[in-house]
């Protein structure tokens, strides 16, 4: 594990680890985005209690960051050859215009 870079080189409870393993649910798509803030607060933990608040309020970041990128990709294709602007001056086809020239 990197944790101990966060820590001044502690070594890293195994409550914590647990948490960690617990809070990722094994899975690739909690573990891969666990970068940053989010090591550094876990890595200073020192209690399983303490683990397992870091890692739910970091799946609630993730499943809303999952959820606002759904959306995102369903007005993408809702408005998708829409013509005219939205309440905000923005246009509805919101898709890359930059294609190569053929």
């Amino acid at each position: 594990m990197v944790l101990p870079i966060f820590n001044e080189k502690k070594p890293i409870r195994f409550q914590v680890k647990l948490a960690l393993a617990w809070g990722t649910h094994f899975r690739t798509r909690y573990s891969y985005a666990f970068t940053g803030p989010w090591r550094e607060q876990i890595a200073r933990t020192r209690t399983f209690g303490n683990a397992r608040v870091v890692m739910t309020d970091y799946g609630r970041t993730v499943r809303q960051s999952m959820k606002a990128e759904r959306e995102r990709l369903a007005h993408l294709k809702k408005f998708a050859g829409e013509t005219g602007t939205d309440e905000n001056g923005l246009r509805l086809d919101q898709r890359n215009r930059d294609f190569p020239k053929t």
